[in-house]
């Protein structure tokens, strides 16, 4: 997958409702490339409504997490590109080098749910 060429991919790959990516932004055209891919995949999840725990009712909120490594670029350019894109975002752990959680700004369902400690519990096996 190639940041902003995703047309194929998402065609390829349907049912994806998270993605997780670590110190991937090391220069400011990164951002645009990346969070539009986010939108892309994350809205098509939504327009899914993808089920991911067969044993309940509750459907994962589509999501980037994103563990940023400080590099020439700083959080609030990729926070700002995200709010123009339509993502909001939750530092989930760490102020310097943070974990980010990035989801749609207007999720389709009200029925679609993850805390925190959800979202950590997941991805690190917690």
């Amino acid at each position: 997958l190639y940041w902003g060429e995703h047309d194929d991919f998402l065609k390829e790959h349907p049912l994806i409702d998270t993605i997780v990516a670590a110190d991937v932004v090391y220069e400011e055209e990164q951002i645009q490339p990346l969070l539009s891919t986010t939108v892309a995949i994350l809205e098509q999840a939504a327009a899914n409504k993808i089920n991911t725990n067969t044993d309940s009712d509750n459907v994962v909120v589509p999501q980037l997490i994103l563990a940023y490594a400080r590099r020439n670029v700083p959080i609030d350019r990729v926070f700002d590109c995200a709010t123009r894109l339509g993502l909001n975002y939750e530092m989930l752990d760490g102020d310097i080098e943070p974990i980010v959680r990035f989801t749609l700004a207007s999720p389709p369902s009200s029925s679609l749910s993850n805390s925190k400690e959800e979202v950590i519990n997941t991805v690190f096996n917690k």
